[in-house]
């Protein structure tokens, strides 16, 4: 499908169509007349003006977004794919290219999704004459909008999660010259595997659409690279990734399987209120009351419910095993903030946390990282934590039917002032104590 809409002169989009039967070429209502005007003498300077009367006019009433195509993942790839478009909304007819948008009749009506640059991610535009690095950031920009756009709509085969964008993606691989495993790009796969939901109102599939480190596994709007950027003072997990595809003859379609193999640390942690924190640990399995920890309102994306994230003082060694065997108990340290995948994974009893990126030191950024951060600001792209420390990881639960093998239920984060040194709030030294294991995600 790549080639066909890529090489197609132009693409006929039936975007009023409610089903392969309904037709597109009924009437369209009338297109809304401009504003009236009056002419107007102007003291100063002394000419002949306008005077005009605007009408208020709720935009979303105006806009063809909620077309039923724009709720159906199949029907990105022509959006995105072809050169030019003649577009059938419910109202009118608009002419979309690479470079411009035009609605018949210079209409109000239309798609506030797809008429600039910036809401229609042009995977052309990219090969314009840009710095390499210029270009590369754009890549990565449009595949986020792109990401962004396809997993707010819905597929009716789960198994087509993947295969309905694999045109999309067949045509990012000339740009990003890099291998793909279930939607994530290995490339930029530490960040990739960190991506976020927009909500936690996604509940568990019921069927497996690819593994559970991939976005494909969820029914849910997508966010890619609210990571920081891995300068020379921060770490990362050594992680590799394999799949196997459903297809060999289409490589970015659908996986019977897929691991993910991490070297990295992991740390037992429970999901509890702030009024845990420092407080006596009673146990992994004490009771949370009838609903469980309350979410609040402190996400990695600002709005986004997460979950304070604790671990046993204990688990952490250094300072903290050291003040537990002081006090002869253990207590709750805050680690971070968590952002589980579905409903109701923060009540798992069984969770690990696994940073996959880190800085743990003190002094801020070098001068290349600086230059660097600075080139992603306008990107909207990897924030910068400044001399802060830093975390970025997955939350695992294990495997029910084989405990060295784990599943990937949500992502937790971390920022702290080293200026700020309070063991039960999580001082980040506990990173540099932990041991390293050999994880197996599926």
């Amino acid at each position: 499908m790549a080639k066909i809409y890529s090489e197609a002169y132009f693409t006929i989009i039936a975007a009023s169509a409610g089903s392969a039967s309904a037709g597109f070429l009924q009437h369209r209502s009338p297109k809304l007349q401009p504003d009236p005007s009056f002419p107007l003498w102007c003291s100063a300077p002394q000419q002949l003006g306008s005077f005009y009367l605007e009408r208020f006019l709720d935009e979303s009433l105006l806009s063809a977004d909620k077309d039923p195509i724009h709720s159906r993942g199949w029907c990105l790839q022509e959006w995105i794919l072809s050169p030019r478009s003649l577009v059938y909304t419910s109202r009118t007819v608009d002419y979309h290219c690479q470079t411009h948008f035009q609605s018949i009749g210079n209409t109000l009506y239309s798609s506030m999704r797809f008429s600039n640059s910036a809401g229609r991610p042009s995977i052309y535009r990219l090969l314009g004459p840009e710095t390499q690095q210029h270009f590369a950031f754009e890549v990565l920009r449009a595949w986020r909008e792109i990401l962004a756009e396809y997993t707010r709509r819905l597929v009716t085969q789960p198994s087509d999660k993947l295969i309905a964008i694999s045109s999309v993606a067949e045509r990012f691989r000339s740009l990003r010259k890099s291998s793909y495993y279930a939607g994530l790009w290995g490339d930029t796969l530490v960040h990739d595997v960190l991506w976020s939901t927009t909500t936690e109102s996604s509940m568990p599939v019921t069927e497996a659409q690819a593994p559970s480190w991939s976005w494909a596994a969820l029914n849910n709007e997508i966010n890619l690279y609210k990571t920081p950027l891995l300068t020379s003072v921060a770490r990362q997990a050594d992680i590799q990734c394999d799949v196997v595809l459903t297809n060999k003859e289409i490589p970015f379609g659908q996986v019977a399987s897929g691991r993910l193999l991490l070297k990295s640390l992991i740390v037992r942690v429970a999901c509890k209120g702030l009024r845990d924190i420092g407080q006596r640990m009673d146990g992994w399995d004490a009771a949370e009351g009838i609903d469980g920890p309350k979410p609040i309102l402190n996400g990695p994306s600002k709005g986004e419910l997460s979950h304070p994230l604790c671990a046993a003082s204990q688990d952490l060694g250094g300072e903290f095993a050291a003040k537990s065997a002081e006090l002869s108990f253990n207590f709750w340290v805050f680690i971070g903030t968590a952002q589980f995948d579905c409903r109701n994974y923060s009540l798992i009893k069984d969770l690990w946390a696994v940073p996959l990126m880190w800085s743990t030191a003190i002094g801020g950024h070098s001068a290349e990282d600086s230059e660097l951060i600075a080139n992603m600001s306008f990107m909207d792209m990897f924030p910068a934590y400044g001399r802060k420390m830093w975390a970025e990881g997955l939350i695992l639960t294990r495997n029910a039917e084989d405990q060295t093998r784990y599943h990937r239920v949500g992502r937790w984060s971390m920022e702290f002032d080293p200026l700020e040194r309070d063991l039960m709030w999580g001082h980040p030294t506990w990173i540099d104590c932990v041991p390293e294991a050999s994880l197996v995600v599926l």
